[in-house]
């Protein structure tokens, strides 16, 4: 109410029941444009955030266990020799491979080197008799004479 201008209280009572009329149209205009979600609706929300949640700790629990399944031998630390044999399936290739070939031809005696040994140059690989190489000396000696 207001000094400087009195007015008749019919006039505010009718001003206040306007006021009140629109405050609730108002309310009931909020009301209506909002929408309720059914329980059902909020149910099943829930029972997926559930099933969500237990599904990845189901197959985080999978993940662990197969992890778990994998062998592994454990043994304690010792000193000596490893006997180990290794099986596969495959090709294997000399990195270097050399055709050798000898001046002088003969028997062999003793062969030095096995299959798969790394030779060096100028490493003796084998032996041969002597007799061929003998007479091949003999028959330049005489040459020469």
């Amino acid at each position: 109410m207001d000094i400087t201008s009195p007015e008749p209280l019919d006039m505010q009572e009718s001003q206040q029941a306007k006021a009140s009329k629109t405050n609730k149209g108002s309310a009931k205009k909020y009301k209506s444009k909002r929408r309720k979600v059914p329980g059902i609706l909020k149910l099943a929300i829930v029972l997926v955030i559930l099933a969500v949640i237990g599904g990845g700790i189901y197959f985080q629990q999978m993940q662990a266990k197969a992890a778990a399944v994998q062998p592994t031998i454990t043994l304690p630390v010792s000193q000596g020799d490893v006997n180990v044999t290794v099986q596969t399936n495959g090709t294997a290739a000399a990195v270097r491979q050399i055709s050798v070939t000898y001046q002088t031809t003969g028997n062999v005696v003793d062969v030095l080197v096995k299959p798969g040994d790394k030779v060096t140059a100028g490493q003796q690989l084998l032996r041969q008799t002597t007799t061929d190489q003998q007479a091949a000396v003999d028959a330049a000696q005489a040459a020469v004479n």
